[in-house]
């Protein structure tokens, strides 16, 4: 076995096989949060990991969130109409007035086309990212540093900081920036969405 440093400063050890070949092993320090909601049937945000509340959530540092899994079950219920896309994103700049997000991952849902009452269930794979997808925000820039995407929430004033959004954390979270983020955008009328979201992360100083 022998021992390195990851990009972040963080120890990592390696373990060879019976080849030579050396693999990394699991990270051991990561913290989940559960973000839980149902009978969803309005546009509603959500703050999963609030960055700077070391309180209520099990990190201590306050730089950077580092994402190494989420994990999805969703169940969307109606009478056969019914849809809505659900992101998952960082928040960028926010303020009490508005907010604005970079998305990453999008999923889309919708329920099957059935004249009676349908139950159409989601539970995909879980996103692993190995190494951890790096969510830090240049404060100063308002832009995340590794992120390029075009799909992005800018101005909303879902993200404004004097509203406390549904979280893990049983009182709410009001969004900050460098904030982990879910958004259920229902763009038909009609369902029901029941849905649950693990995250498995570490946070770290700002680089």
């Amino acid at each position: 076995m022998s021992i390195s440093h990851n990009p972040s400063g963080y120890p990592q050890a390696h373990q060879g096989n019976e080849n030579g070949d050396l693999y990394t092993q699991g990270h051991g320090n990561t913290k989940l949060a559960v973000l839980r909601d149902t009978a969803v049937t309005t546009d509603e945000g959500y703050v999963l990991v609030d960055l700077s509340d070391t309180t209520n959530f099990k990190h201590t540092l306050t730089g950077r969130i580092r994402l190494y899994s989420l994990t999805l079950t969703a169940e969307l219920e109606s009478d056969g109409t019914g849809k809505g896309r659900l992101y998952i994103g960082v928040v960028t700049e926010v303020d009490d007035a508005n907010g604005s997000v970079d998305w990453f991952l999008v999923i889309d849902m919708q329920t099957f086309a059935n004249a009676d009452d349908d139950s159409t269930r989601f539970q995909p794979p879980p996103w692993t990212w190995p190494n951890g997808l790096d969510l830090e925000v240049d404060g100063a820039l308002e832009s995340c540093k590794n992120l390029l995407t075009a799909t992005k929430d800018s101005g909303t004033t879902t993200w404004q900081t004097d509203t406390a959004l549904g979280s893990p954390y049983s009182v709410g979270s009001a969004p900050g920036q460098g904030d982990l983020v879910v958004f259920w955008d229902e763009t038909a009328d009609g369902a029901s969405l029941d849905f649950c979201i693990l995250a498995e992360y570490i946070t770290e100083a700002a680089t």
